[in-house]
C-alpha cells in the first residue's frame, strides 16, 4: 500500500495511506481495518456499534451521539 507524506507548517510529517487516511502524525500512529475505519490510535483500540463509522469507545472513554450524529460532550 502506498504511503504519501505531507509536510505540515510546523515541520511535522504526516503520512497517509492509499485511502487518504492518516497513518502517522508526529508520535501518533493509526491503524485501519477492512472498512477503512480507524481501529487503533496510539495503541488505544476503538470500538464501533455494528458497521457504522462512529466510534463508541476508545479504552479511555465512551462516546455518545445525538440522533443527528453529532457527538455529545
Amino acid at each position: 500500500m502506498a504511503v504519501r507524506e505531507v509536510l505540515r507548517g510546523c515541520g511535522d510529517v504526516g503520512e497517509f495511506n492509499a485511502f487518504d487516511a492518516l497513518v502517522t502524525d508526529g508520535d501518533a500512529t493509526n491503524t485501519y481495518g477492512p472498512l477503512n475505519r480507524l481501529i487503533t490510535t496510539s495503541g488505544r483500540a476503538l470500538t464501533y456499534a455494528g458497521t457504522g463509522v462512529k466510534a463508541i469507545s476508545d479504552e479511555q472513554a465512551d462516546y455518545s451521539y445525538t440522533p443527528d450524529g453529532v457527538p455529545l460532550g
